[in-house]
């Protein structure tokens, strides 16, 4: 990256970046391979965090299409994805639990339910991967850069816009997080940490993007805001994993088998919650309170 470029060409190169990495993770995610679903998901919020995070380089009238079509797509592999996540996690439960507390067929019906699940939504995805609506979404991407929507900021130096665009986004992981201190009750909290997880990754992406500008300084606001994203994540995914367990009890009740050991299972994956919650609360004020983590320049 020529960090001494105007701010449009550095955008675009950036942006370029990430519409080759989300093309390189299609194949993979038709022959299923490992990891495939994730790094897909990965790199479509990633490329639309970046087309948020760089407006004011990029029209939002042309972009902003853009990205309601790769939030739709996240939002396809993201059945797929929440199905794995919860086969492993659940697998990960169960062994914990005693042998001998392990009563009626779980680790069948775990694995038997979730992989259902997955192969289900796995198809879905593949389906619309191969169809028009994804295909005009990458052409639009593509078009984005043969013909780019700049906007007049685009002309201006690479290091000062894009370094504004990033502290922009440092202030509304600020403002998210003192929303959620302003909550009245838990059901809102959990939903305004949403937005702080929301605001956090866009940080991370946004950081990520210009470390050839700010190096050290940058891969700190990337990890910081990393581990504020992970522990909100590992949170979020504890919630999931108990409404799942209380589906896979409604289907052993339906069998006639013992749902004791879900219960375990629950009551663990609650535990973890809470543990990630508590983690999650030490990344932010590392990330919001440490003068060192206000973006550099």
């Amino acid at each position: 990256m020529d960090t001494q470029a105007d701010a449009g060409a550095v955008v675009l190169d950036i942006v370029g970046a990430r519409v080759r990495t989300l093309r390189g993770t299609v194949e993979p995610v038709r022959a299923d391979e490992a990891d495939a679903v994730h790094q897909f998901r990965v790199s479509a919020r990633t490329l639309r965090t970046v087309l948020a995070t760089y407006r004011p380089v990029l029209r939002r009238e042309a972009t902003d299409p853009l990205r309601d079509e790769l939030r739709w797509v996240a939002g396809v592999a993201g059945a797929a994805r929440d199905a794995e996540v919860a086969e492993d996690e659940l697998g990960h439960l169960l062994a914990a639990v005693p042998e001998e507390l392990v009563l009626g067929p779980v680790d069948q019906r775990v694995h038997a339910v979730l992989r259902q699940r997955y192969r289900r939504a796995h198809r879905e995805l593949v389906t619309v991967l191969d169809g028009a609506r994804f295909a005009e979404l990458i052409a639009g991407l593509e078009g984005l850069l043969v013909d780019a929507p700049l906007t007049d900021r685009a002309t201006a130096d690479a290091a000062t816009v894009l370094t504004r665009c990033v502290r922009r986004d440092d202030r509304r992981v600020r403002a998210a997080v003192a929303a959620a201190e302003r909550a009245s009750t838990e059901h809102e909290r959990a939903e305004r940490l949403h937005e702080v997880r929301k605001t956090a990754k866009r940080l991370r992406y946004a950081a990520e993007s210009v470390e050839p500008m700010h190096g050290r300084d940058a891969k700190r606001v990337a990890s910081r805001a990393k581990t504020v994203q992970t522990c909100l994540g590992d949170h979020q995914d504890t919630v999931v994993l108990r409404e799942v367990l209380l589906e896979l009890v409604d289907l052993a009740h339906e069998a006639g088998e013992p749902s004791f050991t879900y219960g375990l299972m629950y009551a663990e994956a609650a535990r973890r919650g809470v543990e990630a919650s508590a983690r999650a609360e030490i990344a932010l004020a590392e990330l919001t309170d440490d003068t060192r983590s206000s973006w550099p320049g």
